[in-house]
């Protein structure tokens, strides 16, 4: 049996939603342009500057990045996620809002 990796960094959305990342949980950090998605069913589109953050990876099909997209993918174990973060209290409120919208809007603060 194969050593998982914890952390993967990828400079792409490629294989977000397939077998490949079911273990993980991603983060994506849009750098540069635009990307649609359907996530749970409905449109969502990545923006510059915005942070996506995907629980359950199956709940993304169709990915659309624009000519110009550029991504910063970190996908981290859901496991080494919570060694490393003991004191962390996201708790329920915080899985259900990533659940409803994995996308957020980052701003400069």
């Amino acid at each position: 049996m194969a050593e998982t990796e914890n952390i993967i960094c990828k400079d792409t959305l490629d294989g977000l939603g397939s077998d490949t990342y079911s273990n993980y949980l991603a983060h994506a950090l849009c750098l540069a342009g635009t990307c649609t998605l359907l996530y749970n069913g409905e449109e969502r589109e990545l923006q510059t500057g915005d942070l996506m953050i995907v629980r359950k990876g199956k709940l993304v099909e169709r990915i659309r990045p624009a000519d110009d997209f550029r991504v910063k993918v970190i996908y981290v174990t859901a496991g080494f996620i919570e060694l490393s973060t003991p004191l962390s209290n996201y708790g329920m409120k915080g899985q259900l809002a990533l659940f409803l919208n994995p996308i957020m809007k980052l701003n400069d603060e």
